[in-house]
């Protein structure tokens, strides 16, 4: 086997024949895509480590949803709330059964069709402020 003659500086490169000038891109590509390679497989399991925690945090809020219905519905109880910058209201399920007896709470209610179905009609002309 021939010995192989170092690079000093200034001296001219020697010449590679095919395989070896492959064998060297092969080599210098690895050692540029191998960090790059670490680093997507770095964010791909932190990814998964999110998508698994919100997985169980969204199984969590189910399961508290759920159970939040089941005591609603033992203890005869509703819940409402009231948004004040945008004025929506949201009743849930079993204070429309509590209230008003329906099964199903209805698509959308409208402020109107909440004040006349909860205030006695003697009162709606005080609540629309004609006395």
């Amino acid at each position: 086997m021939p010995q192989q003659k170092l690079c000093t500086p200034g001296s001219p490169i020697p010449e590679l024949n095919s395989q070896k000038q492959n064998k060297m891109f092969e080599t210098i590509a690895v050692l540029l895509l191998l960090p790059v390679a670490v680093y997507v497989t770095v964010q791909y399991v932190r990814l998964q480590n999110k998508y698994s925690n919100a997985k169980q945090s969204l199984q969590k809020l189910e399961y508290m949803s759920e159970l939040n219905k089941n005591i609603e519905q033992l203890a005869r109880i509703g819940m409402w709330n009231i948004n004040l910058e945008d004025n929506s209201v949201y009743w849930s399920d079993n204070l429309h059964r509590v209230m008003f007896g329906m099964k199903q709470r209805p698509n959308s209610w409208e402020e109107k069709t909440i004040v006349e179905t909860v205030v006695h009609p003697d009162y709606l002309d005080l609540m629309n402020g004609n006395t």
